[in-house]
């Protein structure tokens, strides 16, 4: 993984633009493939404080993206693999999805 902090502020708005990128084309495909059977799903959706490979900006464009009216977007501790894996994911993530599932079950 590359440090941010090794990218001057040109190559840091390229980053952040590819990066950008990248996500809002993942996520238009994956729009175009499934969005007949998202618009009824709920979505419980995390991103991580840390995260240094998807920026929350380019992690919130799911609640864009999906049309849902039952839908949930929360920022938790961790990088981005330390959201479902790190210490705290017991507390924030696991716990949470297991009372928001509960929730939402007959």
């Amino acid at each position: 993984v590359v440090s941010r902090n090794v990218f001057n502020q040109e190559s840091q708005r390229d980053y952040e633009s590819f990066t950008n990128g990248y996500s809002m084309h993942v996520a238009n495909r994956f729009y175009k493939k499934w969005h007949s059977k998202l618009t009824q799903a709920s979505l419980l959706s995390f991103a991580g404080n840390d995260d240094k490979i998807v920026s929350l900006k380019s992690s919130r464009k799911i609640m864009d993206v999906i049309t849902a009216e039952d839908k949930e977007f929360r920022v938790v501790p961790g990088g981005h693999a330390g959201v479902f894996a790190g210490r705290k994911a017991v507390d924030y993530v696991w716990g949470a999805s297991a009372e928001w599932l509960a929730r939402r079950s007959n």
